[in-house]
């Protein structure tokens, strides 16, 4: 069990920023499952955080990210702003910070 990467962004109240990752599960070279990580939250006092128990950089054990992104959407759904999401193992295993632009 890790803390996971504070991942936050600054929003203003109604948006909210969500994060989608790919992963895919293997043993010995075969793929055995792919499932689709999701999260989102509501900003609230000018900023939207959540954490994030992956990192995209390296293997998680058997799993690994094939991709990453995070969305700051508007009240009615639409993407205000987005973006590729990276975060090192080094920030799921001691919790750091790890802003959005």
């Amino acid at each position: 069990h890790v803390p996971g990467a504070a991942i936050s962004i600054a929003a203003e109240n109604g948006q909210s920023l969500r994060v989608e990752l790919g992963i895919r599960v293997g043993m010995n070279g075969k793929e055995i499952i792919a499932f689709l990580y999701r999260d989102q939250i509501a900003a609230s006092g000018g900023q939207a955080a959540l954490r994030l128990p992956y990192n995209t950089a390296l293997a998680n054990g058997d799993a690994e990210v094939a991709y990453a992104k995070w969305e700051l959407l508007a009240a009615d759904g639409s993407v205000v702003r987005d973006g590729e999401l990276i975060v090192s193992e080094e920030a799921i295993v001691d919790g750091l910070a790890v802003p959005l632009e």
